[in-house]
């Protein structure tokens, strides 16, 4: 378990499945690593929570959206485009957020699954050849995502 107490902390859980918990901290961002990992924010401060591929899925606990929490605190999805494959933009056509959460068209997307809270990266859509990839679950789960909810790196 790795425990952050201040702000503008950093934590990467590394290999195995790891806890890292940021309850107590403020501007903190959380990297699971490889493996299956929980992590924890602040109910009350902006945390960023990286995804990555293939790399085990992580349980997010206290992910705040906009409309939640303090006025100005607003965690973000942070994700590596070109580790996705999504090129130097993402844009609505890349994400589905809806109850059963399926793909729709056959590029790369995320798909949130509102029912089960589940978010997940399939590379082709529809075209099934490769299949979906669980990037995360969130406890107290957002109703829906949108893009406002991530963060992008190139």
């Amino acid at each position: 378990t790795i425990i952050l107490k201040s702000s503008n902390q950093y934590a990467d859980g590394g290999s195995g499945d790891d806890t890292i918990d940021a309850s107590a901290a403020t501007r903190a961002r959380l990297i699971g690593g490889d493996g299956n990992d929980t992590l924890i924010g602040n109910t009350s401060a902006v945390d960023e929570f990286a995804l990555a591929v293939a790399t085990g899925f992580d349980t997010i606990t206290n992910f705040l959206q906009a409309n939640q929490g303090t006025p100005l605190a607003r965690d973000l999805l942070v994700i590596d485009l070109s580790n996705f494959g999504l090129g130097t933009t993402f844009d609505a056509a890349e994400l589905v957020s809806a109850a059963g959460g399926a793909a729709v068209g056959t590029s790369a997307q995320f798909i949130y699954d509102e029912t089960t809270h589940d978010l997940w990266y399939d590379v082709d859509g529809t075209l099934a050849v490769h299949a979906a990839v669980k990037l995360a679950h969130f406890n107290a789960a957002p109703a829906h995502l949108t893009l406002g909810d991530f963060g992008t790196l190139l």
